[in-house]
């Protein structure tokens, strides 16, 4: 009898075919019964319960919003919480000076217009990060330039910020992205060689460190949230740090009505600049006074659940875990991967889904590059006009079109996040192995998949 090597395709009887399909498909079946299903095909799912992205409660929390509710003083002008808060935190991040505000938004809004950037001015901002490293240029009435980012760490890439600035350059804003720190080095240099400011943004980075010093203590002003989200939280809230004292005094005054208040100053009602309300209640204060006295012990746990499962997550060649630079110290706010097609042989989107249904959560993170958003492909300004890109003091004319910034293009469509603020703080070893055991089940099918 003829054995299916020495039988060619074209000389294949109709039912020797038959014979062989139904065989391979009976091989198919018995080595799919040796794998694990799938949830998403109607197996059983890795877990029925969903990871805790809660915030971590810190011991001191009600006994210091128990005193702002027994003295009534709930507004940081008469309180003493605000003031308290801002004096930790700028000793904890190596810095003379914080100014709080009511959210991390309001934070960059006030440290840009403190550095002097108003209509005419154009800042650097990364093309991949949050909108409201770029809304907050607007509203001082500046135009935001986007650059691209690193690869392997989702910062700015200082190669490319060189080649955005212009003569309307006014300040470079660093994202410390996930919590890994900006090239800070390379960035500050391009900063003095064109004398402009640098405005950190640290929303994600609460406790970061590039070559040992704290971010936001390196550029000219830092900025911080507190958002739910957040490394400490206080379900809003932003601070401001920096070692310049006008700076300072710039931005107290932006954030009360022009104005200046605190210990140190009595109020006049006189208003020196065009300023907003942006203060901290006392309330956020105290509960922020309490999560600082955690951040280390926050910190600690983060980067231990992120290194580990980063290293358990390396076996698998079709994604790339999140990289640390030996000078970064990263604190993991988000863990997002970037993902192989070709070498996994199935989509993003099916990855997702897959994994999603084993009870886990993924998702896509930033779905565009910033200048894709209408807002900025559009060019819509204040009132719905054209304001500030067309403003009579712009002399630029940033441009917003497709292939801007090539890798974040890339990343745009190959990223996976998987854990975003708290997740990552209160992952168990138990969760880190059923994260593990979700995407191991995937390469085990997909595996077969791409044999067969």
């Amino acid at each position: 009898m003829q054995t299916f090597s020495t039988i060619s395709d074209t000389s294949l009887p109709g039912h020797w075919a038959s014979i062989i399909l139904f065989n391979f498909k009976g091989y198919l079946a018995r080595e799919n019964d040796i794998l694990e299903k799938l949830a998403i095909h109607g197996g059983k799912p890795v877990r029925t319960q969903r990871l805790n992205n809660l915030p971590a409660v810190a011991p001191r929390e009600k006994e210091l919003v128990m005193e702002v509710l027994e003295s009534r003083q709930f507004c940081a002008i008469d309180g003493k919480k605000v003031a308290e808060f801002e004096q930790k935190f700028s000793r904890y991040a190596g810095t003379k000076h914080a100014v709080a505000t009511d959210t991390g938004t309001s934070a960059l809004h006030v440290a840009l217009a403190a550095a002097g950037v108003g209509p005419g001015s154009e800042v650097i901002v990364p093309a991949y990060t949050f909108i409201a490293s770029a809304t907050s240029v607007l509203h001082n009435n500046a135009v935001p330039v986007f650059c691209d980012i690193l690869p392997d760490t989702f910062c700015m890439d200082p190669d490319d910020v060189r080649k955005r600035v212009t003569k309307s350059t006014k300040a470079i804003m660093p994202v410390h992205l996930f919590g890994h720190p900006a090239e800070m080095d390379e960035i500050l240099e391009i900063a003095e060689e064109h004398d402009l400011a640098v405005v950190e943004d640290c929303a994600q980075a609460h406790a970061a460190e590039y070559k040992g010093r704290k971010v936001g203590s390196i550029g000219d002003l830092g900025c911080f949230s507190f958002q739910q989200s957040k490394n400490i939280t206080a379900g809003e809230g932003g601070i401001i740090v920096t070692d310049d004292e006008k700076l300072a005094d710039a931005c107290r005054k932006v954030r009360h009505h022009g104005e200046v208040f605190g210990p140190s100053a009595s109020r006049t009602y006189e208003s020196f600049v065009l300023g907003y309300n942006f203060r901290m209640t006392e309330l956020a204060g105290a509960i922020l006074l309490a999560q600082l006295e955690m951040l280390d012990r926050f910190t600690e746990r983060r980067i231990r659940n992120g290194d580990r499962l980063a290293r358990e997550l390396s076996k698998f060649d079709w994604m790339t875990p999140p990289r640390r630079r030996p000078h970064a110290k990263h604190v993991y706010h988000v863990f997002a991967l970037r993902i192989d097609e070709k070498k996994l042989g199935m989509t993003r989107a099916e990855l997702q889904a897959a994994y999603s249904a084993e009870g886990l959560y993924a998702g896509f993170g930033y779905a565009r590059p910033l200048y894709a958003n209408p807002l900025f492909r559009n060019k819509i300004g204040f009132g719905g006009s054209e304001c500030p890109y067309e403003c009579r003091y712009y002399e630029g004319s940033a441009r917003y079109e497709d292939g801007l910034c090539p890798v974040t293009e890339r990343v745009v469509r190959d990223a996976l996040w998987i854990g975003g603020g708290w997740s990552i703080h209160n992952l168990t070893d138990s969760d880190i192995g059923d994260i593990v055991h979700a995407f191991g089940k995937i390469d085990e099918h997909a595996s077969s998949k791409r044999k067969h």
